[in-house]
Order: C-alpha cells, then sequence, then structure tokens
C-alpha cells in the first residue's frame, strides 16, 4: 500500500540531487489507478490457458505464502513455486509468438538454475535441524546422568 509512494520519495529525492523537480509523490498512484481502469486485450489465438496462467501462479504464491506464515512442508512450497513457475510458461507459450518463447525459455533457465540451490538449501536445512533434535537429546540425557554410578563403574 506504501511501496509508490515509498518508490516516489525515492524518484523525488533522486531527481533533486540531479538538479530536477522530479515527478510529482503521488505519480505512481495516479499510475496504478490508471491501469486498473483498463480493460484486459488478448489476442485470438490464446485458449483458456493463458487466462489461467496468471490466476493460477497468484494462487500459488498466495497458497506459499500461507505455508510460510503457519508451520508447514517446505516440499511443498517449494512444489507450489514451481507450479507458478510451469503456468507462467505454459501461458506463455500458449499465445504461439516467438517472443513470449523466448521468455518462457528464460523461465526454464531460471528455475534451472535457481531449483537445485532451493534444494541444496532445503537439504541444509534439515541436517541442521535434524542435528540440533540430536544434541538435545544427548544432552538431556547427560542431564539426568548419575554421578556417583559412574564412580562405581570406574573402580
Amino acid at each position: 500500500m506504501f511501496a509508490p509512494l515509498l518508490l516516489g520519495i525515492i524518484n523525488r529525492t533522486k531527481a533533486l540531487f540531479a538538479g530536477r523537480r522530479g515527478m510529482p509523490l503521488f505519480q505512481l498512484y495516479y499510475d496504478v489507478w490508471k491501469l486498473l481502469r483498463k480493460g484486459a486485450v488478448y489476442s485470438r489465438t490464446t485458449t483458456w490457458i493463458f487466462r489461467a496462467g496468471p490466476i493460477v501462479g497468484l494462487a500459488a504464491v498466495v497458497a506459499a505464502m500461507a505455508l510460510v506464515a503457519f508451520p508447514g512442508d517446505s516440499i511443498l512450497f517449494a512444489y507450489l513455486l514451481g507450479l507458478m513457475r510451469f503456468f507462467t510458461m505454459i501461458a506463455a507459450l500458449d499465445t504461439g509468438s516467438s517472443f513470449e518463447g523466448m521468455g518462457a525459455s528464460r523461465e526454464v533457465q531460471f528455475s534451472a538454475l535457481i531449483e537445485p540451490a532451493l534444494g541444496v538449501l532445503l537439504d541444509v536445512f534439515v541436517a541442521v535441524f535434524v542435528m540440533g533434535i540430536m544434541i538435545f537429546h544427548i544432552s538431556r540425557e547427560f542431564d539426568h546422568l548419575d554421578t556417583d554410578q559412574l564412580s562405581t563403574l570406574k573402580e
């Protein structure tokens, strides 16, 4: 809600340092309002997949945010983000244009670079979690250890 205002303040400050007046602080709000009043323009070659792509992508991100807010499954989190990428790619490919094909190819390349790193990061989190549980149980066992029994075992 305040992000356009913050960006307006940043742009105004940059303009002042450059010796210019800059755009109004609320210009981005005007632009967003103008864009929200416009209707959607669809190509004749697109199908329902093109219209469903942004909806499924938004639903996947909202579900992933719900998993972050509450204790959830990290694997499901990764799959939801993958589902968003998949629908973004097939929506781009649905148009039949070579430019959207290049955009879908770029999206595949980004996911090929990011998903292995996400998998390694999830593995590290699981390893740290398991190690923490093991250390907790070991320290709990040592708390209940009777030192008199150890001295009798020594003799």
